[in-house]
């Protein structure tokens, strides 16, 4: 099994030294988590691009659940459709 991230992750207490770029990434993951369809277009073109380089042979994507049913649910109705077809839009 293969683990990677997209981004490096960033403590809340770094956040008033971060740069703007790192500030914007960390609110989009946490829109995204809470299931806003703006972040989850973004979540999935990130991955998306990430993944479109990569032979993908014989490989399942596993999304793993958010900590609640909501959250999962709400984040799951645009991301999941979105990945599937194997482009963000």
């Amino acid at each position: 099994m293969i683990k990677f991230a997209l981004h490096q992750y960033l403590p809340k207490r770094y956040l008033k030294r971060a740069s703007f770029e790192d500030i914007d990434r960390h609110r989009m993951i946490l829109d995204f988590k809470d299931g806003k369809p703006y972040a989850t277009r973004w979540a999935a073109k990130e991955i998306c691009n990430s993944l479109s380089a990569m032979d993908l042979t014989n490989t399942i994507v596993v999304c793993v659940p958010a900590c609640c049913k909501r959250t999962t649910t709400d984040a799951s109705r645009s991301f999941h459709p979105s990945f599937a077809n194997g482009r963000a839009q």
